[in-house]
């Protein structure tokens, strides 16, 4: 399902094949832990010039549907895309465009996380 994802748009930088599997990799595996999410994290600053192909692609999968992926891989993504932000005024070149490209987002991510919540089951925890 993270394969089917990877989009680049036109006039973005495209993800170079060998990051976009590590990539995909990094959320398929991703967990709402400390390790977890700093390791794609990392990732995610490293390839900072990459920062529009990288959070549409962390947005797309997390907002694909409401059950797919499970709200505890969305809890883990949304943990990611908090570190991101906190990250993003690292001296890593380009690492400040994650700061526009999130806020873009955001309503997208928070329309879709309420409406996970609407549309679970009575009485299930998220």
């Amino acid at each position: 399902a993270v394969k089917q994802m990877m989009r680049v748009h036109k006039g973005d930088r495209p993800i170079p094949k060998t990051d976009e599997e590590r990539f995909r990799h990094l959320l398929e595996d991703l967990e709402a832990t400390r390790g977890s999410v700093g390791e794609a994290m990392r990732f995610c600053i490293e390839n900072a010039l990459l920062a529009k192909a990288i959070v549409h692609n962390l947005v797309s999968v997390m907002c694909r549907d409401l059950e797919d992926p499970p709200a505890v891989k969305k809890q883990a993504m949304l943990y990611l895309l908090s570190d991101i932000l906190f990250n993003s005024h690292s001296t890593k070149p380009g690492a400040s465009a994650y700061r526009r490209n999130i806020e873009d987002k955001l309503p997208e991510v928070f329309e879709h996380l309420r409406d996970v919540l609407r549309n679970r089951p009575k009485g299930v925890a998220t």
